[in-house]
């Protein structure tokens, strides 16, 4: 669970799972007992691609756990315990996509529901974040979807503050500005999404922006 840690060093909590963390990620392969949550941001305009990468590279950093996997014991007697993901690849936790026209809201809740539909690969850190380009009137949408035994709802809004409050005098890199918001949040359980095939990435596992936009004929941005 989250924190208190402005540093981000201590954020997600001690190393081993707690025995209800650790019972709701062993709960994750059935889809009706999923602990899985998604936090949907509609911009009022699109960010800079280069960016918003070099925030969340920074953020991640910031932050250890967000680069840590899950790692279960070999006997399950003891609940799982967080270790850096020596394979983490950004370019897999975020990606974007681009909505055909005409770009609705409804178009972009078919594709959240998508996203939250699919199982999170457990063999990397439990989180995934998409930028949606291609809404109506200009705007974009940015889903984060979290495994609760990661963050709580709480947490969640933590490493974005972190993210905000670097300024270019503490990191290489300046902060992203982040685009007003125009709404706010949608969670839930839904149908899970038709899978895709087409779209691989150079370790030969599916982009996971690919997953959701094949059901909704988006186009997958990231795989270009």
């Amino acid at each position: 669970m989250a924190a208190q840690d402005p540093n981000g060093a201590a954020w997600g909590g001690p190393a081993d799972m707690s025995a209800w963390e650790a019972l709701m990620w062993r709960a994750e392969a059935d889809p009706r007992t999923r602990s899985t949550g998604v936090l949907l941001e509609v911009l009022d305009r699109e960010p800079d691609w280069d960016r918003l990468i070099a925030a969340h590279d920074r953020v991640s950093q910031q932050i250890p756990r967000l680069r840590e996997r899950a790692v279960e014991p070999l006997l399950p007697l003891f609940p799982p315990a967080w270790s850096p993901d020596p394979h983490f690849d950004l370019g897999y936790h975020l990606q974007r996509v681009r909505l055909p026209g005409p770009g609705t809201m409804r178009q972009l809740l078919d594709l959240a529901q998508g996203i939250l539909a699919r199982p999170l690969d457990k063999a990397r850190p439990p989180w995934e974040a998409l930028l949606v380009e291609g809404l109506e009137d200009g705007r974009a949408g940015y889903l984060l979807k979290v495994h609760h035994s990661l963050s709580d709802g709480l947490g969640l809004v933590q490493p974005r503050g972190s993210g905000a409050a670097t300024t270019p005098s503490s990191s290489s890199v300046a902060p992203c500005a982040t685009p007003a918001l125009s709404s706010a949040t949608r969670s839930g359980s839904v149908a899970r999404c038709a899978a895709s095939s087409r779209h691989r990435r150079p370790n030969g596992r599916r982009c996971c922006a690919a997953a959701a936009a094949s059901a909704t004929g988006s186009s997958c941005t990231t795989c270009r």
